[in-house]
């Protein structure tokens, strides 16, 4: 998946090929695989030190996020409907890293929230990259290609989020 994410970048800035969606969901895909590979460590951190890379990762993509949100006002009012796309999509990388840097804070929370951080982005890239498979092929009409991934996505996610929590003590 990084390597598909890093190929959807460096193929979108190809001159006279430039494709803004496929940078969004190249750069997504990265994001979460290696954000959510990278949250499978959390469970050992012992100091803030130890997130420098992730600390970079989630301000890389708030920067990255902030840019598309432009870029995607401006495409609007260039009369592009896809700047609604960057739009939407810079919104949630913004979240993802704002909310990563907020976790980042509390180590002890952290470490308990590691795996369901890892399903979440990992999980997450996957979506970006059905979502990107299902609107470049036309697999689906429209507005399906783009929602059903992500229904199905959060659907996973949900599962396995309650599958792997700890179970709380019933009262008696």
């Amino acid at each position: 998946m990084v390597v598909a994410g890093v190929s959807g970048i460096v193929a979108s800035l190809i001159p006279g090929h430039y494709n803004p969606f496929l940078f969004v969901v190249g750069l997504f895909s990265f994001y979460l695989v290696v954000s959510g590979y990278r949250a499978l460590k959390f469970t050992r951190i012992k100091e803030r030190s130890q997130l420098k890379i992730d600390i970079l990762l989630a301000r890389g993509m708030i920067i990255v996020a902030f840019l598309m949100i432009l870029f995607g006002a401006y495409i609007i009012y260039k009369g592009n409907a896809m700047g609604s796309v960057l739009l939407v999509f810079g919104l949630i990388g913004g979240l993802n890293g704002y909310g990563d840097l907020r976790g980042f804070r509390d180590l002890k929370s952290l470490r308990k929230k590691a795996l369901g951080m890892h399903i979440g982005k990992i999980t997450g890239g996957y979506i970006a990259a059905f979502t990107a498979f299902f609107v470049t092929n036309d697999v689906l009409p429209s507005v399906l290609s783009w929602l059903l991934p992500t229904v199905f996505g959060v659907i996973f996610i949900s599962y396995w989020l309650r599958k792997t929590s700890p179970k709380k003590r019933q009262l008696r």
